[in-house]
């Protein structure tokens, strides 16, 4: 209820991080606004997270891998008891588990926000499609040891034994009064596959960021966003081949590429910008406010990710934008476009023909076309990711 303490032990806050950082930093300065005490204890140094609340920096929280962190808490559990002995509610937006079971012995509430699948994964992403079969679990692990092999030999010898994280992570999820997942399908994902856990999920999408000005700005011609960097699981590479069919027909398309760096050394970008430069622009990682820009500025948005998105910033994004996703049909994205002229240009992963002929539909439109699209995405955004069913359910679960 309004006037009690909550704490908040993050590892990383806003504005490092991505989707699960934004989120944390809204529903943390919604928190606020009505009227909690909020300590926020981070492995981050920063004078302030957000206006009314309390930070404080702490070594235990400083990690490089989530292996490490867990052994961080856990040999430094007593300093932590400190924060926990002085609030009314846990609640734990990232990955510190550990403390979830300390908390429930010291008589606090919990509440664990899931922004992605640590319960059931090594690496934290499921591979799609997500099928109810006695085989999908093995391939959640091979999907693992797969992508760690792309970041060396170490990393995916340690997604061998991968098991062991998980299962310690479900352990400690188990002492929380409420695991709060950001969509209905990352729910029913984790209930089928940590049944355990099932009857503690609620579902709250995450709230939309306020974006002042206009949102629908003058389109750039056949200019495309994407957003996914380098990495297989957001379908770099149905990109980059969707790319090269779409300007080998001479359509005329281009592509703005934000937010990873690890561009410049990429041998399909490489290829593809020797015979097409002139089509790629290459921004790397863009202060958030100036992406929140750019998407106005866009024909659509990109967005062929291979694994089971809990629910993607990018794609909600675009459309407050009044600009069109062009989403593959994995996880949350499905929820964010229903009902909206954005479910017609879904997909299914590793379609790079759907994927070809929906871009070359809006290519197609007319300035009034997209003007009316647009004005219909932002219309249901919005009523998707309301109030009601962002921050009003959140602070509630506070307060129950």
């Amino acid at each position: 209820m309004a006037g009690s303490n909550v704490v908040v032990f993050s590892e990383t806050l806003w504005p490092d991080g991505g989707g699960a950082e934004l989120a944390t930093y809204l529903f943390v300065k919604h928190l606020v606004s009505q009227g909690y005490g909020v300590t926020v204890v981070s492995g981050r140094q920063m004078p302030a997270f957000c206006d009314g609340t309390k930070v404080v920096s702490d070594g235990a929280l400083r990690a490089g891998s989530k292996t490490e962190l867990w052994a961080k808490i856990l040999s430094r559990e007593d300093r932590l008891k400190g924060f926990i002995r002085d609030s009314d509610v846990v609640y734990i937006p990232r990955l510190c588990y550990p403390l979830a079971p300390v908390a429930r012995k010291l008589g606090k509430k919990v509440l664990v926000h899931l922004h992605d699948y640590t319960p059931v994964s090594y690496s934290a992403a499921v591979p799609s499609p997500y099928e109810r079969t006695a085989d999908y679990p093995h391939r959640v692990k091979a999907f693992s040891i797969w992508l760690e092999g792309r970041r060396g030999r170490k990393a995916q010898s340690l997604a061998v034994f991968g098991d062991v994280h998980t299962r310690m992570a479900r352990f400690w999820l188990a002492e929380a009064d409420h695991i709060i997942c950001v969509s209905n399908r990352q729910a029913q994902i984790i209930s089928e596959t940590a049944p355990e856990l099932s009857h503690l999920l609620t579902r709250i999408y995450n709230p939309l960021p306020v974006r002042p000005g206009p949102l629908n700005g003058a389109r750039r011609g056949p200019l495309f966003l994407y957003v996914g960097g380098t990495s297989y699981h957001k379908g770099y590479h149905v990109f980059i081949k969707v790319a090269n069919q779409l300007l080998d027909r001479g359509t005329g398309v281009r592509f703005l590429l934000t937010r990873d760096t690890g561009y410049a050394n990429d041998r399909m970008l490489s290829q593809a910008m020797r015979t097409s430069g002139a089509a790629f622009e290459v921004l790397g990682r863009v202060p958030y406010g100036e992406l929140l820009g750019t998407y106005s500025k866009v024909r659509g948005l990109i967005f062929p990710s291979v694994w089971e998105e809990p629910l993607s910033y990018a794609v909600a994004e675009c459309m407050a934008a009044g600009t069109i996703p062009i989403a593959s049909n994995v996880g949350g994205n499905g929820e964010l476009v229903k009902g909206s002229s954005a479910e017609r240009f879904l997909f299914e992963p590793f379609d790079s023909y759907s994927l070809s002929g929906n871009i070359e539909a809006i290519l197609s439109m007319s300035d009034d076309e997209l003007r009316g699209i647009g004005e219909n995405l932002t219309g249901c955004i919005h009523r998707t990711l309301s109030a009601e069913e962002t921050t009003g359910r959140f602070v509630r679960l506070f307060g129950n």
